[in-house]
């Protein structure tokens, strides 16, 4: 059996994902700048505060979303004060360590992503409608994350 010479290797393949991966890694940070606006805020406080949403009632302390995002807690003290000026989270005593402070979203902070609701329904849709193959997107993008964190860990 002959190879095909027009064939691209394994290795090649990996390489073009790549660059595909880097590439979407770009446009979602403009999606993810685009969804800030709509909720009136900077990136950064708008990923702090889904985070925070994604924690629920349970809340976290703000080295646990310092270390989730990538950054010093004290790097995030003044978004975080910030954001708490402006109602958007609130920040409470953790009970078993008065040092820690544990954030958790507010009201007015669902409001405001609750802003961005309309704009992330019609990428759903438009993503609906367009990859018929979800459930085989979800094991690839994983399969790529799980890359990622492995790389990104040395």
């Amino acid at each position: 059996m002959t190879e095909n010479p027009t064939a691209i290797s394994r290795a090649e393949e990996a390489r073009a994902v790549l660059e595909m991966v880097l590439a979407l890694g770009r446009r979602a940070d403009k999606l993810l700048a685009m969804m800030a606006q709509e909720a009136e805020l900077n990136t950064p406080a708008y990923n702090l505060l889904r985070l925070a949403d994604h924690k629920g009632n349970a809340g976290m302390t703000v080295s646990e979303a310092a270390a989730t995002v990538g950054i010093r807690p004290q790097a995030l003290s003044g978004a975080v004060g910030e954001m708490v000026r402006e109602g958007l989270l609130s920040r409470d005593v953790k009970s078993e360590d008065r040092r820690a402070r544990i954030l958790r979203i507010t009201d007015e902070g669902r409001r405001r992503l609750a802003q961005t609701a309309p704009f992330r329904d019609s990428l759903v849709e438009m993503v609906v409608d367009q990859a018929p193959q979800l459930s085989v997107a979800r094991q690839v993008l994983r399969t790529l994350e799980e890359a990622i964190v492995k790389a990104t860990e040395k």
